[in-house]
């Protein structure tokens, strides 16, 4: 962001220059791969809205409730500031993306996300604790296959990929468009259980655009 950005921070502008929607709607912009947003950046950030920067450096190192949680890099601006963090929170769209491994996270995302659409993406690998945790983080989900609207898994176990199906098979996804499943597992025929029970239940998947299964046979 340091190298793009070019704003220099005018004392004339005041904290609450925009809305909580608009800083909202900035944050959704950031970068969410680990390293790619920096200390540097968050103040480079407070010049370009407008806002008036921390006092002292912004958060410089992760605290104990994003590495408890595996929160992604974009969370820092939670602890900029008070308004900052009001505005991350009131700002539904910035958690609607289920991708982790850390079931905590992924509630923390369900229930900031108000009643919007949701993302999930899930790896399943092989050990201990994370097949656990993804077969947990598939159950709190499907609590919410009627939000649900883009779904992609890859399983390195065959028996994983069934049971998230099976997940799957107890009623509709309304609003759902895209559904993938890539198992690393399992055998040219692997996908033989998938079958009619997938979204059972009046209206099934009317909205569904794109489903894509995947074995090392089908590709």
């Amino acid at each position: 962001m340091s190298s793009t950005i070019r704003a220099s921070h005018s004392t004339g502008r005041t904290v609450n220059h925009l809305p909580y929607e608009t800083l909202g709607k900035i944050f959704a912009y950031l970068p969410r791969e680990e390293g790619s947003f920096g200390v540097a950046d968050m103040g480079m950030l407070a010049a370009l809205v407008g806002e008036a920067p921390p006092e002292g450096p912004p958060v410089a190192h992760r605290t104990a409730w994003q590495n408890n949680l595996d929160a992604p890099p974009w969370t820092d601006v939670l602890f900029v500031c008070r308004r900052w963090r009001q505005a991350a929170l009131l700002f539904h769209p910035l958690w609607t993306t289920i991708d982790t491994h850390n079931p905590d996270w992924a509630m923390e995302c369900i229930q900031n996300s108000g009643n919007l659409p949701l993302k999930l993406k899930l790896q399943v690998p092989h050990e201990e604790p994370g097949m656990s945790d993804a077969k947990l983080i598939a159950q709190l989900a499907i609590l919410h296959y009627w939000r649900l609207e883009d779904v992609t898994i890859v399983s390195e176990l065959h028996h994983m990929a069934w049971f998230i199906l099976q997940l799957f098979s107890m009623g509709p996804a309304p609003i759902l468009k895209s559904f993938a499943v890539e198992c690393n597992d399992c055998v040219s025929a692997g996908f033989n259980f998938f079958d009619s029970r997938l979204f059972s239940g009046a209206g099934h998947a009317p909205n569904l655009r794109r489903l894509r299964l995947a074995t090392p046979q089908i590709q």
